[in-house]
């Protein structure tokens, strides 16, 4: 299903809540040009009601994660900058609302990381077709252009509910979200959404 390059990186220990996806999606700190994983530049996003601990943002990021089985990358692909990472929760069930008004009302914001701007755009994507056996999705696609013309990274978010769980997904590239990548996105997908749904 996967070429060779792709690294698989929970075949052995499964990822832990310690690696949870940060509250700022992945493609932005690309653009930026930051680690999340060891990030020391503040944060500050415009209108604030986008960040993720604004009034939106905040609650996109709650639905999201919940309160934590394992989280963290499962795949990585270096050479052409994509990454695939899940967050799994057992929690009550909640609806997607949250996720629906954040992609309304932040479809466009800014994001600056120490001197970095970062240009964001949010926009819905069809889920209906990726639902495999949950109970409800959303999914959006968040492109972050920083300044230069490679700097620019896309990431889409898949948030699905079952039952009590949670399983929010995360597929980040170089560029925008489409054709070839979008299949990746659903080879992924379907596997956790599938396992999500068995397990009920």
């Amino acid at each position: 299903m996967f070429d060779e390059t792709w690294e698989i990186t929970d075949a052995i220990q499964r990822p832990d809540i310690t690696r949870r996806t940060p509250p700022l999606t992945p493609a932005i700190d690309r653009a930026a040009g930051t680690d999340p994983a060891s990030r020391e530049v503040s944060v500050s996003t415009t209108p604030d009601i986008c960040a993720g601990t604004g009034e939106f943002g905040g609650r996109l990021w709650q639905t999201a994660h919940g309160d934590g089985a394992w989280a963290g990358a499962i795949g990585i692909k270096s050479v052409s900058s994509e990454a695939f990472s899940v967050d799994v929760s057992t929690a009550a069930v909640v609806s997607l609302e949250s996720v629906d008004r954040f992609v309304q009302q932040c479809a466009h914001y800014s994001a600056s990381l120490g001197s970095n701007v970062v240009e964001v755009t949010i926009t819905a994507t069809d889920s209906e077709l990726l639902r495999w056996g949950l109970d409800d999705v959303r999914l959006f696609t968040t492109t972050a252009k920083g300044r230069g013309a490679e700097a620019t990274f896309s990431t889409l978010t898949a948030i699905g509910t079952v039952a009590s769980t949670r399983v929010t997904a995360q597929f980040t590239t170089a560029g925008t979200i489409d054709g070839p990548a979008i299949n990746i996105v659903g080879n992924w997908w379907h596997i956790v959404a599938t396992k999500a749904s068995s397990s009920h």
